[in-house]
């Protein structure tokens, strides 16, 4: 590596270190309304916030000193799957860890698919949860893109049956979809 690609390298990692800790503090979304938070201190046994429940199931889960950690989730029909990226202080490789299919967290995300499912809508394929150290929370679903990376019969019958289980119209089916 030269000298201007390893400049351009260090500078990208600082601005990606400033958007993440920026990312990390923000306790508001974009209308300027209250993130939904975690007690880290005192997490309550039980919770009737499907969105909340998501981020506890997650919090045992992560590393002492974590800064911020990324929940991906796909679904169809009852299969939910997760991964997590954590970011911990550090550089490099080190401040990265990755957790893959964690139970307790699939089953509060499939609590949450189930009580967000809108019939002319439908239910999310996937979702992306920030679980700041802050405790905010920062939700972005994805109604539109397949669930899976890659398809093979049991994906094709697992969205087939997901769209007898949270229809929604012919209409507001994706292209992809095989129930088109």
């Amino acid at each position: 590596m030269d000298e201007d690609e390893e400049l351009l390298q260090e500078a990208i990692r600082r601005v990606m270190t400033r958007e993440n800790r920026r990312l990390s503090e923000e306790t508001t979304d974009e209308h300027g309304n209250p993130l939904p938070r975690l007690d880290l201190d005192h997490p309550p046994a039980t919770t009737d916030d499907p969105l909340l429940r998501v981020g506890y199931a997650l919090l045992p889960h992560l590393p002492t000193g974590w800064l911020t950690a990324i929940l991906n989730v796909a679904a169809a029909a009852d299969d939910v799957r997760t991964w997590v990226m954590i970011t911990k202080p550090g550089e490099g490789l080190s401040q990265y860890e990755h957790l893959h299919y964690l139970p307790d967290v699939a089953e509060a995300a499939a609590s949450l698919r189930h009580a967000t499912y809108e019939p002319e809508r439908g239910a999310w394929y996937g979702f992306i949860l920030r679980l700041n150290a802050n405790g905010t929370l920062v939700l972005r679903e994805d109604y539109e893109s397949p669930p899976f990376l890659h398809w093979g019969p049991r994906e094709v019958e697992l969205v087939r049956r997901d769209q007898v289980l949270y229809p929604r119209p012919p209409e507001r089916l994706p292209a992809w979809h095989p129930a088109r």
